[in-house]
């Protein structure tokens, strides 16, 4: 019975899992928000604040996790964080003012830090080239069918029960992402770097000037904060301004998602067929498509819900071809410092989220006009960041077939 539920529990599903725990965590209770300022007797700005605290503690986390897992192991750390995770959620189920779910949201995001800063770790210290770009696309895809799932199961919450049952949902998701890492996940550090402070700091600031590193490390993450700060205000919009139900938009933004979840999957073909570089290239401008595409159709008048959702799945369409294969050539910079890298790049992918989503909240002013020209600006940058790095993804088919000869 142990070997079979071994087989069953892979290295790869009980990170993917754990990666699903953690990222539903962001978007479930979204649905639910504009009912938590009414319940709690807060205002719209201090709840979204919730998703931007637990991105505040996550990076905190992450700048400690990398050299310290390559240190003791993947393997303590991960169950060790899957476990605080866990109690953190709780503490949110239970908040029962803004105040407390704050800090509770802020602990959260420390917890999570485990399985998304350790569950590259992992897989990169087992596997190379493209089966590395190919698990870096499920983790991906994993991503965005846990935020396909979160919003339908949350505005089905919305509509049906008080917001604390999106965290108990979440809590008992922990628990069994816990069990797992704890019975099935095993120690892929084989060769443990002894833990210096100043050979960290020093790895570190070797990763932060490396320009070409830090943009790889930004690219996907503005793309990523640029579909959170839509997902986030996106629920003002049309629940509040739109009047659609809570059940609806959940779908609307499900929508979103299983494009990103296509074009994820498609670029991990495509680029075994072609090169990262065209295939990155095809990525970047699906995003830039739909960025214009969403400022198009708010200066036409012919915003509707159904057209928003089309141009946004053609944006996170962009982001699936752009973030496994910009995530995998960013690991292999190091390659002897993996939990290092993971560290710094979920660092500034979690900085670079916070910050957007604040810029995104601060923007908006009920008007949808708002929200395309901020989804627009993440995507300009993105474009001129991309033209800095592209030159390095030239020869990635030669070397990544090398890689599995």
């Amino acid at each position: 019975m142990r070997l079979k539920l071994e087989k069953i529990f892979t290295l790869p599903f009980v990170v993917l899992m754990s990666v699903a725990s953690g990222v539903v965590s962001v978007d479930i209770y979204v649905p639910s928000m504009p009912n938590m300022t009414q319940m709690l007797s807060t205002s719209q700005e201090m709840v979204q604040f919730t998703i931007t605290i637990s991105t505040l503690g996550f990076a905190l986390a992450a700048l400690f996790l990398g050299p310290i897992s390559d240190s003791y192991g993947r393997r303590r750390v991960f169950v060790l964080l899957q476990s605080f995770y866990l109690l953190a959620t709780i503490g949110a189920a239970m908040a029962p003012n803004i105040e407390w779910l704050l800090v509770a949201r802020f602990f959260q995001g420390i917890g999570s830090a485990g399985a998304m800063v350790l569950g590259f770790a992992v897989i990169a210290d087992v596997y190379h080239g493209t089966k590395r770009i190919l698990y870096f696309s499920y983790i991906s895809m994993t991503i965005t069918m846990a935020l396909v799932l979160a919003p339908i199961v949350g505005g089905f919450i919305a509509a049906h029960y008080d917001w604390q049952m999106s965290f108990w949902l979440l809590a008992v998701l922990g628990f069994l992402s816990t069990l797992m890492v704890w019975l099935f996940l095993p120690e892929t550090k084989t060769q443990r770097n002894r833990f210096s402070l100043s050979a960290s700091l020093s790895t570190y600031k070797k990763m932060f000037t490396n320009s070409r590193f830090v943009i790889m490390a930004i690219i996907p993450s503005l793309m990523i904060g640029g579909i959170i700060g839509f997902v986030t205000n996106a629920s003002f919009y049309f629940i509040e301004v739109l009047q659609v139900s809570p059940g609806l938009y959940g779908i609307y933004q499900a929508i979103t998602m299983i494009f990103n979840s296509l074009g994820s999957l498609c670029a991990s073909r495509m680029v075994q067929l072609t090169s990262a570089r065209r295939t990155l290239n095809i990525g970047i401008s699906l995003m830039m498509g739909g960025a214009v595409g969403f400022v198009v159709i708010c200066l036409a008048g012919i915003a509707t819900p159904v057209l928003i959702i089309m141009v946004i799945s053609v944006f996170s369409a962009g982001l699936g071809g752009v973030f496994a294969i910009v995530t995998a050539k960013n690991m292999d910079f190091y390659p002897d410092a993996t939990g290092a890298s993971s560290a710094i790049i979920s660092l500034i992918r979690s900085l670079t989220i916070a910050g957007s989503i604040t810029i995104a909240g601060i923007t908006y002013a009920g008007n949808v006009m708002d929200i395309a020209v901020y989804v627009a600006g993440i995507s300009l940058i993105c474009l001129v960041l991309y033209g800095f790095v592209s030159s390095a993804f030239s020869s990635e088919k030669q070397s990544q077939h090398h890689s599995m000869s």
